[in-house]
């Protein structure tokens, strides 16, 4: 059993906003990555699922709570660990903080287990090797909501995946997602307010040149963004910001 991993990174510039902070999806990035660390060193790594059984990690929910946010080229120190299994859902938290040992932020997800072939979602009994939590490690965070769509939702603009927002699966980056939700403020607002809260739902792949209607509400604070295709929800997201000025 490997309870936790933690690596540390230098923030370099493409993960940075205009402001110097790490991007939202600079930190959804860094997420996908030590997260495969892990499940790398714990058995269960990407090449090994797909070419033993097919099989693959996918993220179905996350949530983010950030603090504050590194500026380029500081030192930040990630942490990853799991949380027992929930039925069908493999439970993943996170941790952010400067080597000094002060926070700035923390996360949890939501995984499922995902045949390539069958198109279908996995037990875990699907996994060959013993899948186990170290219960002394506790979640930083609350975890992701289920969004529901409420009423009042306005067009904020019409995307089309492209080149760019895609991965090796010709597939939306799951990163992306955030980037396209930070594009619907204008620069004002991003320049004056911090991302704070961020929950985010997976429903369905989106491919190149597919086209996405966002639609978007505010709510006692909340911003809810869902993502369209045909009638067919792609994502939801429910967003939350805080005052930047303090901060800098």
């Amino acid at each position: 059993m490997i309870g936790q991993i933690s690596k540390n990174i230098i923030l370099r510039a493409f993960e940075s906003d205009f402001l110097g902070r790490w991007k939202p999806s600079g930190i959804l990035v860094c997420m996908q990555e030590i997260a495969e660390d892990h499940v790398t060193a714990m058995g269960f790594g990407y090449d090994k699922m797909v070419s033993q059984s097919g099989l693959i990690w996918m993220p179905v929910r996350l949530h983010i709570e950030m603090k504050n946010y590194p500026k380029i080229k500081d030192e930040i120190k990630v942490s990853t660990w799991i949380g027992p299994v929930e039925r069908l859902v493999f439970p993943r938290y996170f941790s952010f903080e400067y080597p000094n040992g002060e926070q700035l932020g923390c996360a949890s997800s939501d995984w499922v287990l995902f045949h390539i072939g069958k198109r279908k979602l996995m037990r875990p009994s699907a996994l060959t090797i013993p899948y186990q939590a170290d219960l002394s490690l506790q979640p930083p965070a609350r975890p992701p909501l289920r969004i529901r769509q409420p009423g009042g939702m306005r067009t904020a603009e019409i995307r089309r995946v492209r080149y760019s927002d895609t991965d090796m699966n010709i597939h939306m980056n799951n990163a992306r997602y955030a980037d396209w939700i930070c594009d619907l403020f204008a620069t004002e607002w991003l320049s004056s307010h911090m991302l704070c809260e961020l929950d985010v739902n997976y429903s369905a792949e989106a491919s190149m040149d597919q086209e996405i209607e966002l639609i978007m509400t505010e709510e006692d604070g909340c911003f809810t963004i869902i993502g369209e295709t045909k009638g067919k929800n792609v994502f939801s997201a429910a967003v939350r910001w805080t005052d930047y000025s303090s901060k800098r």
